[in-house]
């Protein structure tokens, strides 16, 4: 239980809750959106026993690509793993590493009066670098200081947490109570307007809850691990009361905690919170305070995953299910770190450039302190990460539609747990797909009646998302490997069906 509350628990219940405010426009129906993803989450834990108990312990250590391989056929499983080695976590360095920045310069800001100096993208772009070099790259290399490094900023994320939820109830009570009682029910989506193009966000709260969906699961991510040490535990029959708890207790902090910041702060931000105490010396200091954890607290989920990541592509290397395998020794430690650094770096640089050019209106870039391609690049993070933890959520789908489909045994309760956590899975797929599509061509419209609005504005950005979305689903859905290489997967699938 505590191994499920300690590989979910992290940074992006701070980013994320704004996000869902912007979608849902008032705080019942956040609170609504929050309800229905975590009992979807939940029908996902109570079906994680099953699956693991027939899947191979070789495929459990890889989480849903490796139930993907044991239940699926094997192009799903080289699709889902490439979506993994190539997009999913080296992504996540870029998003965690601005995601960390951005925490940093609000700290500093702290201090700042009415005249303040904009900080330059450039100047962003360099420190998120250098944040992956102390907080990725050397702890590849010095696996000692990683894991000491791990130990200390693991136990900062969670000063914030208890922050947010006191000083939130403490400035509903003195300051914002009677605004706030106003607000709880009445939406506050901005409606649609002439002078941008149609999209499906903030047509209606409903519509904004399906669109929560991806964002909460970007919070919760990584409970699932937990699913590899099923065969470990002196109880094993306890296994879906423990993840299940572990969920439950992540959910009621989170819960607590979003529920603070939403009667406190203008639009649900917790830098929205740390703005509202800025009255004082002593709350400025504070504030700097608990923004500096909350970037720490991102550098060590990097610290964390660069830990991950390097056991992972050593494993993948190992087993020739990684380009140039055959070029590098995975029993060499610096050149298997150098090969993940390379990785890594390339997706950081892929989707800066993209973030640099990619205008979304997303909740971020609050202050006034960041010029115009900074906040692109915040809000551009807020995207791909909803999509990255929505893909992975589709793996467990997929593993769960495959089991199903070869396992017609199963009790009636695994599958009613399994239908619902793929209906919600399918119906945030298909809300993110459909208004894609919906942009882009509201953008084409748009352009033609606007000709003098630059096309950066609105059409190349919807160009760019979809593309994006369709490079996404061809990975996963559209990978086909080599005779060798799927004969190879068909014998351990074989092989772990018969286990």
């Amino acid at each position: 239980m505590l191994l499920v509350i300690g590989s979910t628990i992290g940074s992006g219940i701070f980013f994320k809750n704004s996000t869902i405010l912007s979608y849902t426009g008032s705080i019942l129906f956040s609170l609504l959106a929050w309800t229905i993803t975590i009992f979807a989450i939940v029908c996902i834990c109570l079906t994680l026993k099953e699956m693991v108990k027939k899947s191979s312990q070789e495929n459990n250590s890889l989480g849903n690509i490796g139930w993907i391989k044991s239940f699926c056929n094997t192009n799903l499983y080289l699709g889902f793993r490439n979506f993994m080695i190539y997009i999913y976590l080296p992504v996540n360095f870029f998003i965690l590493s601005f995601y960390g920045i951005q925490s940093f310069l609000d700290s500093l800001t702290v201090f700042y009066g009415s005249e303040h100096p904009t900080i330059q993208w450039y100047y962003v772009i360099l420190l998120a670098f250098i944040s992956l070099i102390i907080f990725a790259f050397i702890p590849m290399h010095f696996s000692k200081y990683g894991i000491g490094q791990n130990n200390v900023l693991s136990l900062i994320k969670f000063f914030p947490l208890g922050f947010g939820v006191i000083a939130g109830f403490i400035i509903f009570i003195t300051m914002r109570h009677g605004e706030v009682a106003n607000n709880i029910i009445s939406s506050s989506l901005p409606h649609p307007q002439d002078n941008v193009p149609f999209s499906l966000d903030g047509v209606s709260p409903f519509l904004g809850i399906i669109a929560s969906i991806p964002a909460i699961f970007f919070v919760f991510d990584g409970f699932y691990t937990a699913g590899s040490l099923l065969n470990e535990m002196e109880k094993p029959e306890k296994f879906s009361s423990a993840i299940t708890i572990g969920v439950l207790c992540i959910a009621g902090a989170y819960a607590i905690f979003s529920i603070s910041l939403l009667i406190s702060s203008v639009g649900g931000s917790f830098f929205g919170l740390t703005d509202a105490m800025n009255k004082n010396k002593f709350t400025k200091v504070l504030s700097f305070i608990v923004l500096f954890c909350i970037a720490l607290s991102c550098f060590g989920t990097i610290n964390s995953w660069a830990i991950f990541i390097f056991a992972f592509f050593k494993e993948m290397l190992q087993k020739k299910e990684i380009m140039f395998h055959n070029k590098i020794d995975f029993n060499s430690k610096f050149k298997v770190a150098l090969f993940t650094e390379l990785i890594i770096i390339g997706s950081f640089i892929l989707f800066t450039l993209i973030g640099c050019f990619f205008f979304y209106n997303g909740p971020y870039a609050h202050t006034n302190y960041y010029d115009k391609t900074t906040t692109q690049i915040f809000n551009f993070c807020d995207l791909i990460s909803n999509w990255t933890s929505l893909f992975i959520f589709i793996g467990l789908a997929i593993a769960l539609f495959g089991y199903l489909r070869n396992n017609k045994d199963s009790s009636n309760s695994f599958k009613i747990f399994a239908y619902i956590a793929i209906f919600f899975i399918s119906l945030s797929t298909l809300y993110e797909v459909s208004n894609s599509f919906i942009q882009l061509i509201s953008s084409i419209v748009f352009q033609i009646r606007h000709s003098n609005i630059g096309l950066d504005v609105y059409l190349m950005p919807g160009i760019l998302k979809v593309i994006l979305l369709l490079a996404f689903f061809s990975v996963c859905f559209f990978t086909k490997g080599n005779k060798n290489e799927n004969s190879n997967n068909l014998n351990t699938a074989t092989s772990a069906k018969i286990i």
